[in-house]
């Protein structure tokens, strides 16, 4: 009765990077995706897990699978105990044919997500990697150089997000915290520009977060304090108010005439100082 049950409830596993001919938006029936009672009649339950009547989780080798049976949809999670990779594909219960597929990388939806209708036409898309010039691959690479962190490497404990703030206007943001390589007990904090790659903000946290403000907002506070200081008075000059940032113009504009004064002044003292 086990053995049964399993076989009805097997779908197929295929690649997030699969690739699908479009024509006119609609899938050609040839290349649609169906979910496949008969493939993978050989992975093994997963016993990590406890299944019931409309749940069920797989494992060959490296690879997982979780197989959700709902009213309407067939719902696969994929993943592998060595990457943080994987992906979400819901299929329509009525005919097997494929609705939708995303990408992850941990939580972060990657490339591009697409949903169809249950002939195949292609619905909805939403590319997730648009907001970002500089990649996820990019900001992987950069943590890596410059703390010696990877994040394709599950063993390293540590957490990569991205966003786009609504603090910031919609912002791309990416934030990371990294083990500290001297106080296990403390989490350095990073947040990166999504569109150049610069590194924002730098502060840590420590794991038993006992009353502290959590680490993004403690960005958030940065700017505002920023902000207050360029607007907040700092200095009266003959009658006049300046902001810091005002008085450091004037210092700039101010430097600047009097090296041109300088300069000229000299010119004519040589001329009219020749023997």
């Amino acid at each position: 009765m086990k053995k049964i049950i399993t076989v009805l409830i097997l779908g197929s596993l295929l690649s997030c990077a699969g690739q699908y001919k479009v024509r006119n938006n609609k899938i050609k029936k040839e290349n649609m995706e169906y979910f496949n009672v008969d493939k993978y009649k050989d992975w093994e339950i997963d016993n990590s897990y406890s299944p019931n009547e409309t749940t069920m989780f797989l494992k060959k080798a490296n690879d997982r699978v979780g197989i959700f049976f709902r009213e309407s949809t067939i719902q696969i999670e994929t993943t592998n105990i060595q990457s943080p990779y994987g992906s979400i594909k819901v299929y329509y219960a009525k005919n097997k044919s494929l609705k939708s597929i995303l990408c992850e990388f941990y939580t972060i939806n990657i490339e591009i997500y697409k949903m169809y209708d249950v002939d195949g036409k292609l619905i909805k898309e939403i590319n997730y990697e648009a907001p970002y010039k500089f990649t996820l691959k990019d900001a992987i690479n950069k943590i890596k150089k410059e703390y010696e962190i990877d994040f394709e490497n599950l063993t390293q404990k540590c957490v990569l997000e991205r966003f786009e703030s609504v603090e910031l206007d919609k912002k791309p943001l990416y934030t990371a915290y990294l083990r500290n390589m001297d106080n296990p007990g403390i989490m350095d904090y990073i947040v990166i520009d999504g569109t150049t790659g610069e590194t924002l903000f730098k502060t840590d946290m420590a794991l038993n977060g006992e009353g502290d403000l959590p680490p993004y907002y403690k960005y958030i506070e940065s700017l505002k304090k920023a902000e207050e200081e360029k607007t907040a008075y700092y200095k009266t000059y003959k009658g006049k108010d300046y902001t810091k940032e005002e008085w450091e113009v004037f210092e700039e504009e101010w430097y600047k005439n009097y090296q041109e004064k300088k300069k000229s002044k000299g010119f004519w003292d040589d001329l009219f100082n020749k023997p």
